[in-house]
C-alpha cells in the first residue's frame, strides 16, 4: 500500500454507444444526481472561454454554430436511464486508505470517470470515427471531466460515493453526494457566464496553465484526497452511524468546503479547455491524448 500523499494545502460520448468498460464496485443508483445541472453548465462556460481559436471552430463544427458546450453538458445525465452502460462512467470508487487505486480499480471489465476521459479524447481524436461519434464523445466528455473533480464522485464505493451517508442541510435530510453536487455553492443558470468571469478574474496567464495541468488520473487522485481528507473526516462522527438522527451539517463546514467546491469547478473548466485545445488545437498546447494512468500525483490541492 503506499504511503499517502501530505502537504495539502486548501483554497477559498442518431448516438451511438462506444464500446467500452465500465467500473462496478459499488453502483450508485441510476437514478443518482451528477453534479448539478448548473455545475457542468458553469465548468463548459470557463472551459469555452478558454479555447483558441482554432479549438472553437472545431467545436462549432461538430455541434453547431449556435450549440454552446455549456448547452450539452449534462446530455450524459438525460441519457443514464437508457444507456445504463454508461453509469459508471462517471465515477470511480477506491477505499479510503488508498492514497491511489490500485491494479483492481482501474482495470474492472466496465471502465470508470478515467477511463471515460481517455478514450473519450481518443475518439475524438481518430480521423476514422464517424460525426456522430465525434459529437457523442465531446459531449460526454464535456460532462465526464466535471464529474471527475466532484470529489465524491471519487469517494468510498461502501457508501456510493457518499449517497448513503445521511446528513441533514438546512433543516432537511439529504446525503452527503447530494451536498458536494450543488448544495455547497448554488448558483442561477444567469448567472453561469458572469461566475465564469468572476472565478478567473484574478488569474493570470501563466496561473490558469499551472492550474489546468495534469491528466485525468493525476486529478482524478487529486479529487479523491479531498474526499479522503475533508469531505469525510470532517463530519462529525454520528453521520456514520446507523439508527441516528442525521447531524446537522455545521456552518463551519459549509463555509471551509465552498472555496474547496469552487476551486475544483475552476480546475474542471481550466482543465477541460485545455484538454478540447489538445484535442483541436495541438500546437499551442501538447498531445494529451495519452493523458491516462501516468505517475502519481506529486503536487499539492492548492495552487
Amino acid at each position: 500500500m503506499k504511503k499517502p500523499l501530505k502537504n495539502i494545502r486548501w483554497i477559498s460520448v442518431g448516438r451511438r454507444a462506444a464500446a467500452g468498460f465500465a467500473l462496478l464496485l459499488f453502483l450508485f443508483p441510476s437514478s443518482a444526481p451528477a453534479f448539478s445541472k448548473w455545475q457542468h453548465e458553469l465548468v463548459a462556460a470557463i472551459a469555452e472561454q478558454n479555447l483558441t481559436p482554432a479549438a472553437q471552430s472545431q467545436v462549432r463544427r461538430l455541434l453547431g454554430p449556435t450549440t454552446t458546450l455549456a448547452s450539452v453538458s449534462t446530455w450524459a445525465d438525460k441519457v443514464r436511464g437508457q444507456r445504463r452502460e454508461t453509469g459508471p462512467w462517471h465515477y470511480i470508487n477506491f477505499p479510503l486508505e488508498l492514497s491511489e487505486p490500485d491494479f483492481d480499480v482501474m482495470n474492472t471489465r466496465q471502465g470508470n470517470v478515467v477511463w471515460a476521459i481517455v478514450t473519450r479524447i481518443g475518439i475524438l481524436k481518430d480521423p476514422q470515427a464517424i460525426t456522430m461519434e465525434r459529437i457523442e464523445a465531446l459531449e460526454f466528455l464535456v460532462h465526464f471531466v466535471g464529474d471527475l473533480h466532484q470529489p465524491l464522485h471519487c469517494g468510498t464505493g461502501i457508501d456510493q460515493g457518499g449517497n448513503r451517508v445521511r446528513v441533514l442541510w438546512q433543516g432537511k435530510t439529504t446525503s452527503l453526494h447530494s451536498v458536494w453536487d450543488g448544495k455547497i455553492f448554488f448558483i442561477k443558470t444567469e448567472e453561469i457566464y458572469p461566475w465564469a468571469n468572476r472565478l478567473q478574474e484574478d488569474l493570470s496567464p501563466e496561473e490558469k496553465e499551472e492550474m489546468a495541468a495534469g491528466t485525468p488520473y493525476e486529478w482524478m487522485v487529486e479529487s479523491a484526497r479531498i474526499a479522503r481528507e475533508f469531505a469525510y473526516p470532517k463530519l462529525p462522527s454520528s453521520s456514520f452511524r446507523q439508527g441516528t438522527r442525521p447531524p446537522e451539517l455545521s456552518e463551519d463546514y459549509a463555509q471551509a468546503a465552498r472555496p474547496i467546491f469552487q476551486r475544483q469547478i475552476l480546475r474542471a473548466g481550466l482543465r477541460l479547455g485545455r484538454l478540447l485545445n489538445s484535442i483541436f488545437d495541438p500546437a499551442p498546447t501538447g498531445d494529451l491524448a495519452e493523458a491516462g494512468v501516468k505517475e502519481p500525483l506529486a503536487a499539492t490541492v492548492g495552487d
